[in-house]
């Protein structure tokens, strides 16, 4: 009722309202209402209705965290170890494709074989949980980064 009134009150005529005499109480208008008279004005009263519910945003799932994290890390890769780059190269690639499906290069492409070892140390993990462990490796990382500067 309190929050009617104040809603009441708040127009910029009150007395257009009770038409400028209060006729429950025969008293001309003062811009005040009394409580006897809300019913009557504004309807009956709406004090058995629930509580609204706050709306909350939907918390981010996990494609859409990896994909953020994917972007983040991308930004700064290059000022990172590339045991760290390694780490990411291969949580990515299990993520994204599954269990190493190429075969092993040559001794003489270091890049390349490393790159492949590192994917194939996650052969067998479910892809949904390489992803999570991406989004948790980048968290720790930007966490890190944050306490720095």
């Amino acid at each position: 009722q309190q929050q009617q009134q104040q809603q009441l009150n708040a127009s910029t005529n009150t007395g257009s309202v009770l038409g400028g005499n209060n006729s429950a109480t025969g008293a001309a208008s003062s811009g005040v209402i009394s409580d006897s008279t809300l019913p009557s004005v504004i309807g009956p009263s709406s004090s058995t209705s629930a509580p609204m519910a706050t709306p909350q945003a939907a918390a981010p799932t996990l494609e859409d965290r990896f994909a953020a994290a994917q972007k983040a890390f991308g930004k700064v890769a290059d000022k990172h170890p590339n045991d760290t780059k390694l780490l990411f190269y291969s949580l990515f690639k299990q993520a994204t494709v599954g269990d190493v499906n190429i075969g092993r290069p040559w001794a003489v492409d270091m890049t390349g074989r490393a790159k492949w070892d590192a994917w194939a140390k996650h052969k067998g993990m479910d892809k949904k949980v390489a992803m999570s462990q991406y989004c948790d490796s980048w968290d720790k990382i930007a966490a890190a980064g944050a306490k720095r500067f």
